[in-house]
């Protein structure tokens, strides 16, 4: 069973998945310099914990962000694909 792919939808997708992406990755590096700014404060064993909980976190995340990443090429040649195989 083939795939039924409306192109301008998988446009649309692939650009929120970039933009998605990227705010994930800024507002990643923001909090993590936020932890760390408060860590000259905040340092006690609830923080440790915190930050090695954060830290699993942004290991995971930044996994997912990765994959996406890479996604995106193929997702573009999927929708440039669709489009030439509609124009005929």
């Amino acid at each position: 069973m083939g795939a039924h792919i409306d192109p301008d939808e998988l446009n649309r997708f692939t650009n929120r998945l970039e933009e998605y992406i990227q705010n994930v990755n800024d507002e990643t590096d923001a909090f993590k310099r936020a932890l760390s700014d408060v860590n000259e404060t905040w340092n006690d064993e609830k923080y440790n914990e915190f930050e090695e909980v954060f830290t699993e976190l942004e290991r995971v995340v930044r996994a997912f962000t990765e994959q996406a990443e890479d996604e995106v090429p193929r997702l573009r040649r999927m929708e440039e694909d669709i489009r030439d195989y509609g124009s005929r």
